[in-house]
């Protein structure tokens, strides 16, 4: 399978690891089984798997989290530093990192929220644009 994709050993491992963290698939007996949800994202259109992909995202306990945040900071909106340091209490710098990295691709693929690489800003989908 990992010759069929073009994909070494540490590029596939995180992509197995994400596949079962959102119900997605299992590994069983050194094979990856898709789960029904994995199936139905498979052959889903494009904006039925990001509907699927932001209701799995909504369970984990870091997409809540991050969530939350936005929810209730002045605009719905962070800046990438005031996240990455929240993060830095409980993980080494480069981990913290990482893994705002990855919420950041993944959240903005589900459109739970939005980044302004310019600002370095987060942002809820839908807040109100400023009128200035």
């Amino acid at each position: 399978m990992r010759e069929d994709l073009g994909l070494d050993l540490d590029q596939l491992l995180p992509l197995v690891e994400a596949a079962e963290l959102l119900g997605f698939a299992r590994v069983a007996n050194g094979a990856m089984i898709l789960s029904p949800l994995g199936e139905a994202f498979a052959e889903a259109s494009i904006l039925a798997r990001k509907e699927i992909f932001a209701t799995r995202l909504r369970r984990l306990p870091f997409f809540r989290w991050m969530l939350r945040m936005l929810a209730v900071a002045d605009d719905q909106s962070l800046r990438w530093e005031v996240l990455l340091t929240a993060l830095e209490r409980d993980f080494p710098p480069a981990e913290a990192e990482r893994q705002l990295d990855i919420a950041s691709e993944w959240g903005r693929y589900a459109e739970l929220f939005a980044y302004d690489d310019a600002e370095g800003r987060f942002f809820l989908e839908g807040r109100p644009v400023a009128q200035g």
